[in-house]
């Protein structure tokens, strides 16, 4: 747990400065989506060596939505700050519950007080959101950052 927590938590840095010097976020989730591709080739080759029509169809699909997550992840990053991103990415744990609720029209199963906990943290980001835009931040970032939320659905 601690190495993915350290490469997820690595990520956030190494694109912002990916994209301070210039590099463009097309190029960045390229880089970032051929690491992961060769990480996920190394371990599960022979799983997708063996893969049926349905299930690529299935899997591109899934990675359409997950590419256009971090594009619009990537670009709000350029907007805002690197906590703000970070803390943004943070609440698809939280968020995406919610958003499944409402697209289709299916509460979630959980205990009273992890639901409740998990309103809480949306009002909190919400409020952080709105906070950040009449102050005059970098609303946009923040923004583009949330809307990743509904490709993470998938």
């Amino acid at each position: 747990m601690l190495l993915v927590t350290v490469i997820w938590g690595g990520g956030f840095p190494a694109t912002k400065l990916a994209l301070d010097f210039g590099v463009t976020v097309g190029i960045t989730n390229m880089v970032r989506g051929a690491i992961f591709t060769v990480l996920v080739f190394a371990v599960f080759h022979r799983q997708i060596l063996t893969m049926k029509k349905k299930d690529i169809k299935i899997g591109l699909f899934a990675g359409t939505a997950n590419v256009m997550a971090f594009l619009l992840q990537t670009i709000g990053t350029q907007y805002t700050t690197l906590s703000n991103s970070a803390f943004l990415t943070t609440t698809n744990v939280i968020m995406i519950p919610f958003m499944v609720w409402v697209l289709m029209e299916k509460c979630p199963v959980a205990k009273k007080g992890i639901f409740r906990q998990s309103l809480i943290a949306v009002k909190m980001t919400v409020k952080f959101s709105c906070v950040n835009a009449r102050i005059g931040a970098a609303a946009a970032g923040e923004r583009r950052s949330n809307t990743k939320h509904f490709f993470k659905i998938v």
